[in-house]
């Protein structure tokens, strides 16, 4: 009975989201959608509660959430300023246009397209990803990445009690920065021996993933913690599944309550702001949704194809090919991704900062609706991921596919060119686990029950 009201509670939040966000800020000039806006979010709520696989329905459920935090944005900025009155009814309808169109290609995939359990069964190469020369090096390398940042700018940033926002995206990191990226990998090993470890082994891998959340931090940029964050959802559930315990949606919850204090804090840190001043005057600067509301701007006001610069496919090329390679092909590879959004957008609101406006944003700008069937294209990719996350080859199948879960739920705030860009490295880590892991071929043990992802990884290490 609980549960089924809880069910009804975000319905019944994104039906009076106006009421919400007028209790939150009475200012009187909030933006606010139509009753028949609010049902239509409700009815494209209701697809993505049809969702059969649980990472496709965390995904499409995540990207409606997208939009809760951009309405408050919006406020947000308009209490505190006065100055923003945008309106947002034609950019939001369009907004869940494209993804009732990415949920309904969910549905259709979870349907048409099955992924297979391995037809050898599950090879547990636990002690290769987590006790082995790979697991060795993927400890190490955060601790090279501090020294090396430090060893370049003299100071780890974060530290500093100043505001680095102006130049944080100036600074010469050093030679390892380009790769911190292989950082998420690190933390879904150190997560994995806290997991499955007992005793002084689990400790210090705890003590591990604190000293890597603030090596990760020390930038400033929160990307690829909040990265870490989402991808350990479905090694969290894997984990569970190999106890044989229960699965329970509290982590999925804890997981979106965690990136939401990181969001803030590391927002309130960079620019050396007081924590408690700072958020006890959260609801004037709200630092999530902004993405969305550079969305709704860059709607009301440019057109499809008409944007000067801005190349969606150079730049995601740019972003995905090896700067050698693309020498030979006679190519500067920042020029490439100078294409991009990011970089575009930037010069159209004389920013020195990257501004991210989201996937829908990005596709819509490059190619007017046809948008509509690219986000069916990426619920075909985005099941292939859930259904692979459902039965991974492996463990290290899982790593790799948990990361690049993560990857796609933040492609709806995020730009392409990080996407494709993260892809490279995703592929260097593949090789380097080769490199340095022997073969392996442990299969499930026959007569496990129906589901079982391999051999608990716990009896390895007992």
């Amino acid at each position: 009975m609980i549960g089924r009201i809880f069910k009804l509670v975000p319905y019944l939040f994104l039906f009076f989201i106006n009421q919400v966000n007028n209790f939150i800020f009475p200012t009187g000039k909030n933006a606010e959608i139509s009753m028949g806006l609010a049902i239509f979010t409700c009815l494209v709520y209701f697809l993505a509660d049809q969702l059969k696989n649980n990472f496709n329905a965390i995904i499409a459920k995540g990207w409606i959430l997208f939009f809760v935090m951009g309405l408050m944005n919006i406020n947000s900025v308009t209490r505190r300023t006065g100055v923003w009155n945008l309106k947002i009814e034609d950019a939001t309808f369009f907004y869940f246009y494209c993804i009732g169109a990415f949920i309904a290609g969910l549905l259709i995939f979870e349907r048409l397209v099955k992924v297979k359990p391995p037809e050898n069964g599950f090879e547990d190469d636990f002690s290769n990803v987590a006790q082995s020369p790979y697991s060795y090096f993927m400890y190490l390398f955060p601790i090279l990445l501090v020294i090396t940042i430090y060893m370049a700018i003299g100071f780890l940033p974060l530290l500093s009690g100043l505001d680095f926002t102006d130049d944080m995206y100036g600074y010469n990191y050093g030679p390892l920065y380009g790769f911190k990226f292989v950082c998420v990998y690190s933390f879904l090993i150190a997560l994995l021996g806290t997991l499955f470890y007992k005793s002084g082994p689990k400790v210090m891998n705890i003590i591990y993933l604190i000293l890597l959340i603030f090596i990760i931090s020390v930038d400033g940029k929160r990307f690829v913690l909040l990265i870490c964050i989402i991808a350990a959802i479905p090694v969290y559930q894997w984990t569970n599944k190999a106890k044989n315990k229960k699965l329970s949606n509290g982590p999925i919850v804890l997981s979106f309550v965690v990136v939401g204090i990181v969001y803030i804090l590391v927002s309130i840190l960079r620019t050396g702001s007081d924590i408690s001043h700072s958020i006890t005057h959260i609801a004037e600067n709200l630092p999530f949704g902004v993405e969305y509301k550079d969305y709704v701007h860059s709607f009301n006001t440019y057109e499809p194809g008409k944007i000067h610069g801005y190349n969606f496919e150079l730049s995601a090329f740019g972003a995905l090919a090896n700067s050698s390679f693309l020498s030979i092909l006679g190519f500067d590879k920042d020029q490439l991704v100078k294409f991009g959004s990011a970089y575009v957008w930037s010069n159209l609101y004389d920013s020195n900062f990257g501004i991210r406006t989201g996937i829908i944003s990005e596709l819509y700008f490059a190619y007017s609706y046809f948008v509509v069937p690219l986000m069916v294209v990426i619920a075909y990719f985005t099941n292939l991921v859930s259904q692979r996350l459902s039965n991974p080859k492996s463990v290290f199948n899982l790593l790799q596919n948990a990361t690049l879960f993560a990857l796609i739920f933040f492609l709806i705030n995020g730009q392409a060119t990080v996407f494709f860009g993260c892809l490279p490295v995703m592929m260097y880590v593949y090789f380097i686990f080769k490199l340095l892991t022997r073969k392996k071929n442990k299969k499930a043990e026959e007569g496990a029950p129906a589901g079982y992802p391999g051999m608990p990884p716990v009896q390895l290490i007992q």
